[in-house]
Formats: structure tokens, sequence, C-alpha cells
């Protein structure tokens, strides 16, 4: 037991590392870019590599431990809808409900109109780029690699709590890129979002038996009407509103399912 702990926590820290290290190399070019630094036009392309990160590094230490049988069992992980379908109405209601209602209640305070921002036209579009390039596949790293490890060796608490301060860390070098939604917002707001945000993540791995279907169709709702379409993030209040709405979601699932497990099975 105390060497699977051993290898278990030594696994975390080089998946840890060559998430952080892989998605921050592919993001210099942004960053150069912003700072007004030429560099070769061909290197725009690695603009979309950074989101494959936390996937590229829970692939290379499931083949080093697991082999391709592992490899298979993770890529297979990625179409388990074998979990209550209830829970697809609670992604969707969740996912629409806390940037909408932010945005409406920002919009009331700062006595503005709505912003939406996409056109209908576009939404299969942005829809399609985002579950490729905008965040989607990082869950094959958060909730289908790390987030196991983690709690077999912490409850579901404290191991949303390590996981979502890890990715915020991921995500700082997005803070000095202008064309990233991170630009416009300080880092202690985001990374406030993102630590509660992934305890939401893991109750809805967790009640969903380890459905990692239901985390990446969770981030990429998420993604898509947080981000592209209900623009509650533009503005201080907007984005405290969102904190306040989401922190309080968070804490009723805590009181309810508990936050040892989050979810009501035994054992995940």
């Amino acid at each position: 037991m105390k060497t699977d702990a051993k290898k278990d926590t030594i696994n975390l820290i080089y998946y840890f590392i060559i998430s952080i290290a892989f998605s921050t190399f592919f993001w210099i070019p942004g960053i150069l870019k912003t700072q007004g630094i030429n560099y070769p036009g061909f290197l725009d392309l690695f603009s979309y590599l950074p989101t494959f990160g936390p996937l590229v590094a829970a692939l290379i230490l499931t083949a080093i431990n697991n082999g391709k049988k592992g490899v298979k069992s993770l890529f297979k992980k990625a179409w388990d809808w074998k979990f209550k379908k209830i829970w697809i109405l609670y992604i969707f209601l969740i996912a629409i409900f806390l940037p909408l209602v932010s945005l409406l209640i920002k919009s009331l305070i700062e006595s503005r109109g709505i912003k939406i921002g996409a056109s209908l036209q576009m939404i299969p579009l942005i829809a399609v780029i985002i579950l490729f390039t905008g965040g989607p596949l990082e869950e094959f790293g958060w909730r289908g690699y790390a987030l196991p490890i983690l709690q077999r060796k912490y409850n579901a608490l404290i191991s949303s709590l390590i996981l979502g301060v890890i990715w915020s860390i991921w995500h700082i070098p997005l803070h000095f890129i202008n064309s990233s939604v991170q630009y416009h917002i300080p880092i202690y707001e985001f990374a406030a979002v993102t630590i509660v945000a992934s305890i939401l993540y893991t109750w809805i791995y967790n009640g969903t038996g380890g459905s990692l279907s239901a985390v990446i169709l969770f981030h990429w709702m998420g993604n898509l009407f947080g981000g592209a379409l209900f623009v509650y993030y533009d503005t201080m209040p907007g984005r405290w509103i969102f904190f306040g709405l989401q922190l309080v979601l968070v804490l009723v699932i805590i009181k309810i399912y508990g936050y040892k497990k989050l979810n009501h099975f035994p054992e995940i």
C-alpha cells in the first residue's frame, strides 16, 4: 500500500509537470505576440496545441504505467454514458443557469443591455471549435487521470481543491495572452472560480460513477454558454456574481451529498 501511495504521488507530480510544461511551451508565441515581439508566423499554429497538455500528460503516464490496454481504457472512458440520464439535465441546467443568471443580474446592476457573445448562426461552428480546442479534451487529464488518483489519497472535497489549484496554475499563461478570456480577468478572480468549479466537476464525475463523458460534456457546455454566449465575465461585478452563484450551488451540493464522496455511491 505504501509503495502504491508513493507511486501515485510520483505519477501526480509528473502529470502536473508535463501538463503545465507542454501547454506553457505552446502558449509562448501568444505571450510574445501580446508583448509585440516578432516571431515566425508559422508559430501561430501552436495556439491550438496547449489545450492538449493534460491529455498528452495523461496518455504518456498511462502508457508507461498501464501500456496500450490502459490507453485504450482511457479513451473508452470518454464514451461512457452508462449513468442515470438525469445527470445530463443537471449538466445542461448548471451550464446554462450560472452564466445566464449572472449576465441578467449584471445587466440590471450596470443598467446595460444583455450582451450575447455570438450569433445563432455561428453557434454550431463555435461549439465544434470549443469541443476540440476550447477545453473539454483537458478532462482526459484532470478528471480522467488526476482525480481518481487524488481520491485514492484524499476525500472528494480535498481532492477537488488540490486539483482546482493546479488547474488554476495551468491557466496562468493565458492571463498574458490578449486573445484569451483570461487576459481580461485578474489571476486571483479566475483562480477562485476555477477552484470552486473543480468541486462541481468532482460531483458530476463521482455522481455518474466516474464517467469521463459527463465531465467532458460539462466542460464543453460550460465553455460554450459561459465563455462564448452569455458574456458575464467582461466586468468585475459579472465575475463576482457568477462566483457567488457557483459557490452557493457548491455549498448546497456539499450539504446534500457530503464532502467525503460528493455522491451516493459507496465506491468510485
